[in-house]
């Protein structure tokens, strides 16, 4: 999950599957994870792995902002990640994560990094206190109700998967 102990971005490099896909594995040493990265971004460190891949904090150097970078790595075709990407990107939301960059031949998504922690870690921490819950509820109404009033479905809302911004 996203919530596992943040890695150094130097743990992870390209490597070739050997039906010659290209995957983001474990290693010793070395830096060649970054070369996934266009340029313009700082790999800073890694956040965790999810069920498709995993998500980098990085920095935009031409922005100056902060980003999160996911690479993906269990998809048999970019498709998907471009259609997630595209997905995201036509919701104009509050409680959306905005997309910035797509590479979908390099399996990689640029984002909006989002401040704070899932759903799923803050609810291992205890009990909510039900006004908490109640605007936690609605703002994953809202923005699912976005998406939906757009045709989209998102197909995988868990407590893992929803954000909670710090502010």
């Amino acid at each position: 999950s996203l919530s596992d102990p943040p890695h150094t971005a130097a743990e992870f490099t390209l490597t070739e599957r050997p039906e010659g896909r290209p995957m983001v594995g474990r290693v010793d040493r070395g830096d060649r994870a970054r070369a996934l990265v266009p340029s313009r971004y700082r790999v800073l460190r890694m956040l965790g792995a999810g069920g498709t891949g995993f998500l980098f904090d990085a920095e935009d150097n031409v922005l100056g902002r902060p980003v999160a970078i996911k690479i993906v790595d269990r998809l048999d075709a970019p498709e998907p990640l471009l259609r997630e990407a595209r997905f995201a990107a036509s919701l104009r939301h509050p409680n959306v994560v905005a997309v910035y960059e797509v590479d979908p031949a390099a399996r990689i998504l640029v984002m909006e990094l989002v401040a704070g922690n899932d759903l799923e870690t803050v609810a291992e921490g205890g009990p909510l206190v039900p006004q908490r819950v109640v605007e936690i509820g609605r703002a994953l109404a809202s923005a699912l109700g976005a998406a939906h009033a757009r045709g989209m479905l998102h197909r995988d809302v868990k407590p893992a998967n929803v954000l909670l911004a710090e502010d």
